[in-house]
């Protein structure tokens, strides 16, 4: 077991992304969240590093016979159950993840019989993302324009390993043993795609009476939970969520993209009430994994701040990550709870995460407030009437959450801190001409007569969406979701439009341009940074 005690989170190894495009990881925006959500994605970011930690890996598919069907590179110093390809060496921190299977390598057969190398790869692919420099070759070639237009976003991007790059299949031949998995779990015999059986990423969340927010403890959880499965998911990992107090909650799974937004939906929305049941809930968790066959490996991540009475232990070979919020009745005394001596037997890694710590990791950074004061200080009365109204209410959403952010970064440097004061002024000012704008979009509505019908209304927000579309130059492509099972596309939309940079990874719109450029620029540039925030609802 290894023993990590946490008050502050570990340093993270490169650059954390400003907030903006932290959510956009999440396919969300500033103007969808409500101001205590915020702080959960905060403090998802700051945890992230703690939770790459735990080094859960994409774990190979068993044949029938044992033995694996795809040969997976492992990372430094290995991973229980995964085999290292034939001259492949691992890389530093890259531990079978997203890239790890690639078609050059060995594949075996269930007879065991080495296959051949440098397979032609099939059709199927799956998108992934950079983890080692040795994979720059393999990301997608239209990335490698970023490096000559906005050589900054560009290296931002390999720093935080935001770079997508194909992850291809493998065939197995015919005749040798090979075969497919079908949806049941059932062997099929011949030509077809080697399917990676993906590991399960479990999540028991805590959801109690005693995780309310009095000392963040609660907002800290959703945090860890939130980084656990957005890891998990970058892996091709198939997560679950359940959360439990008193009872077990009801069960959420999937490895779409669309799922684990409900899944993150989830876990932002639930409250907080009853008692803590964790015996059930690992009883639960370690029997809905065996039920769905077999399975390479399984990460249980318990994130918890009480204690309960447990009796057997119910994991086998399910590994168990325990994260003890608090807690310090339990673990500071002359004598060690029992729950907490069991919990610890029981775990892979065990965390303890004192709550003296919990207001730095809920903390806002100044590159955030730095952003948002860059994005909203070009938003014009103007631009504001043109949008629809519904495009209005999300813009008031994140005005909110944005005053809400400078608060909270002025509330922790202490007495005498002055916070952004350029920021906490232009945001209110922006928050009184939404008002206006609101009441003259009302009263307008109220004077049409009985002419004006829901028609009327959806023709003028069409109408304003596309002369403020106007107004800014035109709008790029926005970006999308992916899909079932795809990453969301935060590329071509993530991308200010303008060469030079501003020294902080985001391009500058104007320098060393004519004048007439640089309001072309400028707008350009505006449209991108407030389409980064409302990713394909401005147009």
């Amino acid at each position: 077991m290894r023993v990590q005690r946490v008050g502050a989170p570990p340093a993270p190894g490169g650059s954390a992304p400003v907030l903006s495009a932290y959510l956009r990881q999440f396919g969300l925006t500033l103007g969808d969240l409500r101001p205590p959500q915020v702080s959960m994605f905060l403090a998802a970011r700051k945890l992230a590093g703690v939770v790459r930690e735990l080094q859960i890996p994409v774990a190979a598919c068993a044949r029938p016979d044992g033995k694996p069907m795809l040969t997976v590179r492992q990372g430094e110093g290995g991973a229980p159950g995964l085999t290292a390809s034939p001259g492949v060496s691992g890389s530093p921190g890259f531990s079978g993840e997203r890239g790890a299977v690639r078609p050059a390598e060995t594949s075996r057969s269930a007879s065991g019989v080495a296959g051949r190398a440098s397979r032609p790869p099939t059709d199927e692919v799956k998108l992934g993302f950079l983890r080692a420099t040795e994979d720059l070759p393999s990301i997608f070639p239209g990335q490698w324009l970023m490096e000559e237009v906005t050589p900054d976003w560009f290296y931002y991007k390999l720093a935080t390993h935001d770079l997508s790059l194909p992850q291809w299949q493998q065939e197995e031949p015919a005749g040798d043993g090979g075969g497919v998995f079908t949806g049941g779990g059932e062997w099929r015999a011949g030509r077809g795609v080697g399917e990676v059986r993906r590991q399960h990423a479990y999540l028991l969340l805590d959801v109690s009476g005693s995780m309310i927010d009095s000392d963040r403890r609660g907002t800290v959880a959703r945090g860890l939970a939130l980084a656990f499965v957005l890891e998990g998911w970058r892996q091709g990992s198939r997560l679950h969520l359940r959360p439990f107090a008193t009872e077990v909650g009801d069960l959420l799974s999937g490895s779409s993209f669309a799922q684990f937004r409900k899944i993150v939906h989830r876990i932002i929305s639930l409250e907080n009430a009853g008692g803590t049941g964790i015996q059930a809930a690992l009883e639960q968790a370690a029997a809905e994994i065996r039920a769905g066959g077999r399975f390479a490996r399984a990460d249980i991540m318990l994130i918890t701040d009480g204690v309960s009475r447990l009796g057997r232990n119910p994991l086998e070979s399910e590994r168990l990550h325990c994260f003890v919020l608090g807690a310090d009745q339990w673990c500071d005394g002359a004598v060690e709870h029992e729950t907490i001596t069991r919990l610890k037997e029981w775990s892979t890694t065990w965390h303890r995460m004192r709550a003296e710590g919990f207001g730095e990791i809920v903390r806002p950074e100044a590159e955030d407030l730095a952003e948002l004061l860059q994005v909203f200080g070009g938003l014009t009365p103007e631009i504001l009437a043109d949008l629809a109204p519904e495009r209005r209410a999300e813009v008031a959403a994140a005005l909110a959450n944005a005053l809400y952010l400078e608060e909270q970064f002025r509330a922790n440097q202490g007495e005498g801190g002055t916070g952004f004061p350029a920021l906490r002024k232009r945001l209110k000012a922006l928050q009184r001409e939404v008002g206006k704008v609101g009441q003259a979009g009302a009263s307008a509505g109220a004077g049409g007569g009985a002419g004006a019908g829901a028609g009327g209304g959806a023709g003028w927000g069409a109408g304003a969406g596309a002369a403020s579309s106007r107004a800014l130059g035109g709008s790029p492509a926005s970006a999308t979701d992916g899909g079932d099972g795809g990453a969301p596309a935060h590329d071509s939309a993530a991308l200010p439009g303008g060469p030079a940079s501003t020294g902080s990874g985001r391009p500058a719109p104007f320098a060393g341009r004519a004048f007439a450029d640089f309001v072309r620029g400028l707008w350009c540039w505006l449209w991108g940074a407030l389409d980064g925030l409302f990713p394909g609802r401005l147009s």
